[in-house]
């Protein structure tokens, strides 16, 4: 990585693994004994993947470091670190945490501690707190590093790398602009003692040069409820993270929520009595989508049994229709004795593809299984008009609108166009509940919405309802979806 700086950001533009077993490191099943106090027994950087899970500890220090951007060094991209035991023998007083996040996205749960742990889940991002060198800068909106959104004073939100965004959506060169999709990270079910949770802080120290003012960007750029979520053990579907089984989950949901349903899955093999369980997030408002389903365990390396099948590709052609249009749902699987699709689907086995005719907007999940486990994807088909009213049109100009969907994993700009307008335009956006979201007038052919509403505050996922209406009062009505 040292020698060639482009493979870091070859690395940080593919995929996340999410639950597959593929292109992370796995850490299993050891027993770590530290008497010096060091910081942690596992660490990473340079775009780095692991997975540290059913590991024993005693430790006199820390446990794992999830590395920030060091100078020009990339961040850990992804992380899961759970169902660990960790003893602090407490003898040096170190005072570096359990689990220091400083950057990438993951999953933290079902980890237990001992009760004299005095600093538990730590998060940072290093440009937050100041400059690392190498010429990057502060994450202050003067660096090209970041997204610079403006949607945060005085910060470049979002920040390189930090906690909560996903892989690059294009491959990065220096100097280029860049753009990491919104994808938070979670922890739930973690403990020291008994039964306290363990504590999630921001750090506030800044090890590096020109420093913000304490305590620095930290609090305005890793923020609760949007891009990291901790348990609620009063969850609603509002904020934070939901624990129980599925009957139990919430109708209603805020986007970003997310829910462990404990009696879903079948990745534990062990019969170690850690049961089972999978993460539902709440993609849009009211729909909750599987997101997340940990690798089968044992790891098939380990045990010597069947490897859970492969999901290459799971894709929709196009991926936005209007009601009545028919899209193509295409995919790629190896390994697998059973093959579905949900909703409504069913068994595709044998199959390699399938045409839907939509008239609501769909989220289809994919589902590979054989004795060794299962694997899922989704893929989203948008329907961007319906017979309720959307798309009607009562004179002759046909306005364009895209991207539509507009989607922040494809690296789109802040906003979607509406072209071939007939000038002296009025474009009107709403909530399908009704409510105004935006206004907005043109004399000229196109007009962009920057998703934000009329106070300037970025709009959330969903489906918005547009009223287009030219100088001689004829209108055109349509619907475009927000996918973050």
């Amino acid at each position: 990585m040292l020698a060639d700086g482009n493979m870091q950001h070859a690395l940080h533009a593919r995929s996340l693994p999410i639950g597959t077993g593929t292109e992370a490191i796995y850490i299993e099943d050891n027993n770590f004994i530290d008497t010096l106090g060091n910081p942690d027994f596992t660490d990473s950087n340079y775009s780095g993947r692991y997975v540290a899970r059913f590991n024993t500890a005693t430790t006199a220090g820390g446990a794992w470091e999830i590395h920030s951007v060091q100078g020009a060094n990339r961040a850990v991209q992804y992380w899961e670190i759970y169902q660990n035991v960790v003893t602090n023998t407490g003898s040096n007083g170190f005072w570096y945490p359990l689990i220091f996040g400083r950057g990438g996205t993951g999953f933290i749960w079902g980890n237990q501690t001992s009760s004299n742990y005095t600093n538990d889940i730590m998060l940072d991002n290093v440009r937050s707190m100041g400059d690392p060198g190498d010429g990057v800068g502060r994450c202050d909106g003067t660096s090209n590093w970041d997204e610079n959104s403006g949607t945060v004073t005085g910060s470049g939100y979002a920040c390189r790398d930090q906690i909560g965004r996903g892989p690059d959506t294009t491959q990065w060169t220096p100097g280029q602009p860049f753009t990491e999709p919104l994808m938070p990270a979670y922890f739930w079910n973690n403990v020291k003692g008994t039964n306290t949770p363990l504590s999630i802080v921001l750090d506030q120290a800044c090890g590096v040069s020109n420093c913000f003012t304490a305590p620095g960007h930290n609090p305005i750029d890793i923020v609760q409820n949007r891009d990291w979520y901790t348990q609620n053990t009063s969850f609603n579907g509002t904020s934070g993270v939901g624990v129980g089984i599925l009957a139990n989950r919430p109708a209603s949901c805020t986007t970003g929520v997310a829910y462990w349903a404990i009696d879903q899955g079948n990745w534990n093999q062990s019969g170690n009595g850690a049961g089972q369980g999978v993460l539902y997030q709440c993609s849009a408002p009211n729909t909750w989508t599987l997101y997340y389903i940990p690798y089968v365990y044992p790891h098939p390396l380990v045990s010597g049994t069947t490897s859970p099948p492969n999901i290459t590709a799971f894709s929709a052609s196009p991926t936005s229709i209007t009601s009545g249009q028919s899209s193509t749902l295409s995919w790629t699987v190896s390994g697998e004795t059973s093959l579905s699709i949900s909703p409504s689907i069913g068994n595709v086995m044998g199959q390699s593809s399938i045409t839907v005719s939509l008239s609501t907007t769909t989220i289809y999940t994919l589902t590979a299984a054989n004795s060794g486990g299962s694997a899922f994807q989704n893929v989203t088909v948008t329907v961007t008009s319906d017979s309720s009213g959307g798309g009607n049109t009562t004179g002759s100009f046909a306005p364009q609108v895209y991207p539509n969907p507009w989607r922040s994993d494809r690296g789109y700009p802040a906003q979607i166009t509406f072209d071939q307008l007939t000038g002296n335009t009025t474009l009107k956006i709403f909530t399908v509940s009704g409510h105004l979201v935006k206004t907005l007038t043109t004399s000229a052919s196109s007009i962009p919405w920057d998703l934000t509403n009329d106070s300037g505050s970025t709009v959330a996922s969903g489906i918005y309802i547009y009223l287009i209406t030219d100088s001689q009062g004829d209108k055109v009505r349509g619907k475009v979806a927000v996918i973050k």
